[in-house]
């Protein structure tokens, strides 16, 4: 530090006001299917309005039951709390509708659309736009933001605009085609077959006009910033091609027809019957997405890489990870995510579809086996009236729980259990499964299986544990809550240590920091108490190490209440 020999006021400011801060605890994660938005591509919602336009709205028949639920359970748990990552789930030869938009250098000028097919990337949508071929120069092609062919129902129109002296070198002087200003209307077909405009733009084709905000309306910059559905590519050597000799202008579709984007495909996971148009589901390729988007393995194609943020502890954070009633070995990969990679939250998982309590522990002891703290399992399904598609389905019961620990956590903490009558009564259960009586409940219990019981005062979670066979204390999903989110909480704060000096005043201040962090979850009946010691032995201190030593006692729940009545 300079130091200053001549007379002045010199001044330090130092903060003292560093402190130790709360974390979101209630940010749910889920892959899924659905039939529109960005694939392969792990996504944060913030609103259930950002959520339906990103992905639309849950049709339980567009993937069936065994496939469909992950949507809903997303779609739950944000009209509570709106913090959720998404990610659409496609295996890697799905296939982006399209549209390219072609200019013909020879002696007629024109301008022409074409199609191309298996274009499962964006790479191979770049290639192809790159690949000029006598005199065809690929111009632009359009795509949509995500594969399917649910974006076949999407086209375009593109006429000059109005507007004939926009951009015109000479005012007063019409626009040449390629200084013209170009209207770009984005069409879906409706469900009773009629194509209409969603959204309008205007562009130019030269990249470097801009408007008189001084923004660039180049339609690369336009679109890709403000469509909600559509991309575009531009190459670059055919623009330059057009701009020097073409004299035609661009013009796709009319106001009566537009051009539709197509050869989009959901690839190997759906089989459409082309004469039906019936959807099956291949629940082998289904099985395999899904358990490749919750360890990592999808490739994004946008990108080309694998979409593995989902095991970035440091830069993701999601401490609830949901179950959407998928088969066994989907939920052996949900466990592995939870309990060998990230460590930092917990699944909430389902039992399988089960008619009785005695089905319900084959379940168990075949097929979810699992014993972690970091995963709890409930039972049974319910019939639930979908308001999406109009008709009673049978859901699972993670479908609830993902709109009832948002909420208590929102309404209380998240060390507050949300089992019982206090917290975790449905009101949207028509019927359950099976409905497990007292005896039933131990059976159960003793699995480790938290029930929906349906009493006179209304369907109830009845059960806190996670799949942890030997009774410990963390055998209750609330309290493992709690103490993951202490423990990102602290990792968080103790990041800002690393490289500092190992001595007392170091010491000192991340107790400081931690001991009112911890109170204040004391003070919320979370912790009945705790103690903290930091330091470094003579022997830590020569590998570099400081010690953090937090002894919590959790608070404990009733789960049984002892009534005796005293006669004299």
């Amino acid at each position: 530090m300079a130091t200053n020999v001549s007379p002045g006021v010199y001044t330090k400011i130092i903060d003292l006001t560093a402190y130790l801060a709360d974390i979101p605890g209630t940010i749910g994660f889920i892959p899924f299917f659905t039939r529109q938005g960005p694939d392969n591509q792990l996504t944060f919602i913030t609103s259930l309005q950002e959520l339906a336009d990103t992905y639309g709205r849950p049709n339980i028949n567009d993937f069936g039951r065994a496939f469909g639920q992950g949507y809903y359970i997303a779609w739950n748990h944000v009209s509570t709390s709106p913090s959720f990552y998404c990610l659409r789930c496609l295996p890697d030869d799905a296939a982006f509708s399209n549209l390219f938009v072609v200019y013909n250098s020879d002696s007629t000028g024109s301008i022409e659309v074409t199609h191309a097919t298996s274009q499962n990337s964006l790479l191979e949508l770049e290639t192809t736009l790159q690949q000029v071929i006598g005199t065809e120069y690929p111009l632009a092609v359009f795509y949509p933001v995500g594969r399917g062919d649910f974006y076949d129902d999407f086209a375009i129109t593109i006429a000059r605009s109005a507007n004939l002296f926009k951009n015109s070198s000479v005012d007063g002087v019409e626009a040449t085609p390629t200084e013209a200003v170009y209207d770009i209307d984005i069409w879906k077909t409706q469900s009773d077959g009629d194509d209409v405009i969603i959204e309008s733009f205007e562009v130019t084709f030269d990249p470097n006009v801009v408007d008189e905000f001084g923004d660039s309306i180049f339609i690369e910059d336009v679109v890709n910033r403000y469509s909600k559905y559509i991309r575009v590519e531009i190459n670059r050597e055919s623009l330059n091609e057009w701009m020097a000799n073409g004299t035609v202008e661009v013009e796709v579709g009319d106001s009566v027809t537009p051009i539709h984007l197509f050869h989009g495909s959901e690839g190997s996971i759906v089989n459409v019957d082309i004469t039906t148009g019936r959807r099956t589901i291949n629940s082998t390729v289904a099985i395999q997405t899904l358990s490749d988007g919750y360890s990592g393995l999808l490739t994004n194609p946008i990108t080309f890489q694998l979409e593995d943020k989902v095991l970035d502890t440091d830069e993701i954070y999601f401490p609830l990870v949901y179950d959407g009633g998928y088969p066994t070995q989907v939920k052996n990969s949900i466990v592995s995510l939870v309990e060998d990679y990230r460590l930092d939250g917990v699944a909430i998982l389902d039992n399988g579809d089960n008619v009785s309590v005695a089905e319900s522990i084959v379940s168990r002891n075949e097929d979810h086996n699992f014993n972690t703290r970091y995963a709890a399992l409930f039972d049974p399904y319910s019939k639930i009236y979908d308001v999406h598609t109009g008709r009673d389905v049978w859901f699972s019961p993670v479908y609830h729980m993902a709109n009832l620990i948002p909420l208590n956590d929102k309404l209380y903490d998240i060390w507050y259990p949300t089992a019982g009558f206090r917290r975790a009564t449905i009101a949207t259960i028509k019927e359950l499964r099976y409905n497990p009586k007292l005896s039933q409940r131990d059976q159960l219990y003793l699995k480790q299986i938290n029930p929906i019981v349906k009493f006179s005062i209304g369907e109830t979670v009845w059960g806190n544990l996670t799949t942890q066979k030997r009774p410990s204390i963390l055998q209750n999903l609330s309290i493992m809550r709690m103490v993951l989110y202490i423990k990102r909480a602290i990792e968080q704060f103790l990041k800002f240590y690393v490289f500092e000096f190992n001595d007392p005043m170091s010491w000192n201040e991340m107790n400081n920091a931690i001991g009112p962090f911890l109170e204040t979850i004391k003070e919320g009946r979370g912790l009945k108490s705790y103690s903290i010691e930091v330091g470094a032995t003579e022997y830590e201190e020569k590998r570099k190490i400081c010690h953090v030593d937090i002894i919590l006692f959790p608070t404990g729940v009733i789960e049984r209440i002892e009534l005796n009545l005293y006669i004299k």
